[in-house]
């Protein structure tokens, strides 16, 4: 005997067709999309910013404006450095987009670390957000950030974690 329970319905189901249920619901979730793959849950992907930002940069149209991502788009653990200032930092992916970061308790972690460093220039973070748009340029609420690496010079000795 099986009842399952939600707070619609309450279903029960004799022993004989319990496990035609379980095995239907477990073909339900396998071929269910993740959240991730579903368009516009997640904003675009790597791959289509990449080349958007590479189509924005040769566009005879767009020449002398940057390239700007909407309001919303979700940045999942994009590869950059941050130029700090006062009170504020500047993030810049590898791949050319520029975001000003917004205040908040991550932006502070990180204006900590950079202060602590010895080449602050040097470091490679990987950086999740939600992109805003303001004056014309994008800024980043961060959400995650990890310290991944120091670039290496042929002069220091250390080894990349």
């Amino acid at each position: 005997m099986m009842i399952l329970v939600n707070k619609k319905h309450l279903a029960y189901f004799p022993p004989g067709r319990t496990a035609l249920v379980l095995l239907g619901m477990l073909v339900l979730l396998l071929s269910w999309p993740p959240a991730a793959q579903v368009q516009g849950k997640t904003g675009p992907s790597t791959e289509s910013l990449r080349s958007e930002v590479s189509q924005a940069g040769t566009d005879s149209n767009n020449s002398g404006k940057s390239f700007r991502l909407r309001e919303g788009t979700k940045i999942e653990s994009r590869l950059g450095r941050f130029e700090h200032k006062s009170q504020s930092a500047t993030f810049r992916t590898e791949d050319g987009l520029v975001f000003g970061s917004l205040p908040n308790l991550n932006l502070q972690r990180i204006l900590e670390t950079l202060k602590t460093a010895d080449k602050p220039e040097t470091m490679w973070w990987s950086v999740s957000g939600i992109v805003t748009e303001f004056g014309g340029k994008n800024h980043l609420l961060i959400t995650r950030a990890v310290y991944k690496a120091r670039v290496i010079t042929p002069s220091s000795e250390s080894v990349i974690p």
